[in-house]
């Protein structure tokens, strides 16, 4: 059973003031000062901060509208991680209609300006064709440049790649190594691939143990439909295999890894924190740049 490609992509009111205009209302940290920076600083991080607050319900309701607004803002006053967000944003077709164009432009200018989700984006569109004729060989470039930059995401899709031989030569130790890199990072779709290689001994020998393990913290952690399915396919083999004794240490394991790979108490993040997390650059702009058509750029303000 192949490998598919960890995809970063789901096919899934106005500018009125956001639910944080009135910030004392609001009981949770940062929340005065965070519309403030963004308001009255035009600060990006802090519009970027907003953005995410919105698009994840961070103690407010989701709001795509609000988000795609802040997002826009801060992304044209050159945030990064903010025109990647619009990439998924136009890519996802929420809020505003699915564009792959505009969402291959938006990533695009992203990894140009330092950010390495972005660069694993721009390689998911090659590899889909979406927005540009379907390269696997480019795609594999592209994640080369983030993986071999510790980016867990272009990891866990270059292990994809190497696994099944799509853009690169078939390499079943590579592809293993890449998701082990991932998976330790707590990245939970690489823990699914890896614990499934440790199950079926692909790529190195059978350890049930810790395929158990990974396949169950992956699980925990959360992965998407289609792959939970194969995880728990591959769980039930693992248990099947396993004693008592070996069941319990793999479960120990688990706990560990999910504990270990649980994302921080969801809050609002301050600008003072989105300021000190700034993207890793990339290698060099050249080797992650495509011609694209600008961005198309909003009429918001912060009025």
């Amino acid at each position: 059973m192949a490998c598919a490609l960890v995809a970063g992509l789901a096919i899934a009111t106005s500018h009125a003031e956001p639910a944080l205009a009135n910030p004392e209302r609001a009981a949770l940290p940062d929340a005065q000062d965070l519309y403030r920076a963004a308001t009255e600083d035009q600060d990006p991080s802090a519009m970027f901060a907003l953005g995410v607050t919105f698009d994840e319900g961070l103690g407010v309701q989701i709001d795509e509208q609000q988000a795609l607004r802040w997002f826009t803002l801060a992304a044209e006053r050159g945030h990064a991680e903010s025109m990647n967000r619009l990439g998924i944003f136009y890519a996802q077709g929420r809020g505003i209609p699915q564009d792959f164009v505009a969402a291959l432009a938006w990533y695009q200018k992203s990894a140009a300006n330092g950010s390495l989700a972005a660069v694993g984006n721009v390689a998911t569109m090659y590899f889909y064709g979406l927005g540009v004729p379907q390269d696997y060989a480019k795609a594999a470039g592209l994640l080369k440049v983030a993986a071999n930059q510790g980016d867990p995401g272009a990891q866990a899709k270059l292990g994809a790649m190497y696994n099944d031989g799509l853009g690169v030569r078939q390499d079943l130790r590579a592809s293993r190594d890449l998701f082990r890199q991932a998976a330790d990072k707590g990245y939970p779709p690489a823990m699914a691939y890896l614990g499934r290689m440790y199950t079926e001994a692909i790529g190195g020998k059978e350890d049930d143990v810790q395929g158990y393990a990974l396949l169950q913290a992956a699980l925990k952690l959360g992965v998407p439909t289609s792959m939970s399915q194969i995880a728990y396919y591959e769980l039930g083999l693992a248990t099947a295999r396993l004693d008592p004794k070996q069941l319990a240490a793999a479960r120990g394991i688990s706990d560990r890894l999910s504990a270990a790979g649980s994302p921080p108490e969801t809050r609002i993040p301050s600008s003072a924190d989105l300021e000190g997390a700034r993207p890793a650059t990339v290698e060099t702009a050249s080797r992650v740049s495509v011609e694209a058509p600008e961005p198309p750029r909003s009429s918001g303000r912060t009025e």
